[in-house]
């Protein structure tokens, strides 16, 4: 089945076994049923996750978008502040939707996202592949599963492309 416009916390909230899901089982990428297990319950969060869903935000013009540090949750270096305030106002831009990212981390979302939409191989293809998060569901050897194209085109002379966005 393929589904468009499903929202992303609606994706990932699904119980289908994901390719994310299968490498936190497989022990060749160091993976156990325990580490899948903790991944239920235990969102993954760093500031290199932040920067890669406002790079993928920007790429795709979909997902949340980005909300700068003010300069009160900034040290005197530019860093992000490790305070109880930053915590906090850290959460609350979450908790709505938002990507924070620092000014600097700005700068490399928009370095990225021109990189991708000027590459001359990249570009094309995200002309032609023009639905943005497309997700899938299916069985495979009788486990349910779903995938999520970051884009996809239709059905053109040229075949099908499915993008995924690294």
């Amino acid at each position: 089945m393929i589904v468009h416009d499903l929202p992303d916390d609606a994706y990932h909230s699904r119980p289908e076994l994901s390719s994310t899901g299968a490498r936190l089982l497989l022990p060749e990428y160091r993976g156990s049923p325990k580490k899948f297990q903790h991944s239920l319950t235990h969102k993954r969060t760093s500031r290199a996750f932040d920067v890669g869903h406002a790079a993928h935000a920007k790429v795709l013009d979909v997902g949340a978008g980005i909300v700068l540090y003010p300069d009160e949750h900034l040290t005197a270096s530019g860093n992000v502040s490790t305070k109880a305030a930053t915590v906090a106002w850290e959460s609350e831009v979450r908790a709505a939707g938002m990507t924070p990212v620092s000014p600097r981390e700005a700068a490399a979302v928009d370095a990225m996202a021109e990189a991708v939409l000027t590459h001359p191989t990249a570009a094309p293809i995200l002309e032609v592949a023009v639905h943005r998060e497309v997700s899938v569901f299916g069985d495979v050897d009788g486990v349910p599963c779903r995938a999520r194209f970051d884009a996809l085109s239709d059905e053109t002379r040229n075949g099908v492309y499915g993008v995924d966005l690294k």
